[in-house]
């Protein structure tokens, strides 16, 4: 391949994102929200919140305390909102490299198949950690490779495809967040749990 091609993920035209099987997979949103341990009045951020699956999965657990915010880069994901989504998630166009939120004002923080797109991943999960509050959760679900030898084959096809993007085995993404979070929690005594 002669040009470089890279994906304008603010630009991305979401058309067809719905139909991709793993958007929709109840398996690994309930997987998500079982591990976020939803109890009602948590206020959760969803990180490149997309179409708002996740968001749409989370809500309905949320009480009258609870809130669900979003933010994405794209302007046409965040016009998707289905019409199964709580119309009081709170939506945000924003970098998930500067947040708009206060540091330590989110019980949990989800990113859904959205940092292999993110060129800075450990600043975007040190963002990720700083709005989190103590004892608060981090929740992490990203496609990772079986072993090295599959993460090779695999680096190739997407060298191909999609240049940019980064790819995983289970050890590097987990050394990755830790190394994000600066292999602690982002408040001395606290115990910040993260699930990837």
């Amino acid at each position: 391949m002669t040009e470089e091609r890279k994906t304008d993920w603010a630009q991305r035209a979401s058309g067809g994102y719905e139909k991709l099987g793993w958007v929709s997979a109840n398996n690994l949103l309930n997987h998500m929200v079982n591990l976020a341990n939803i109890q009602g009045g948590e206020i959760v951020a969803d990180v490149g919140t997309g179409s708002q699956a996740v968001l749409n999965a989370i809500s309905p657990l949320l009480t009258s305390g609870g809130r669900a915010i979003g933010f994405d880069l794209s302007p046409d994901m965040l016009s998707r909102r289905d019409e199964k989504a709580n119309k009081q998630n709170v939506l945000f166009l924003a970098d998930a490299s500067a947040i708009p939120l206060p540091t330590q004002s989110v019980d949990v923080v989800t990113a859904r198949m959205v940092l292999h797109h993110i060129v800075q991943t450990q600043a975007v999960i040190s963002e990720m950690g700083r709005i989190t509050k103590p004892n608060g959760k981090i929740v992490v679900c990203e496609y990772v490779a079986l072993d090295k030898e599959v993460w090779e084959f695999e680096r190739r096809v997407f060298d191909i495809k999609e240049p940019e993007r980064h790819l995983w085995t289970g050890p590097q993404l987990r050394e990755l967040v830790k190394v994000g979070l600066n292999g602690k929690s982002p408040v001395p005594g606290s115990s910040l749990s993260y699930a990837v």
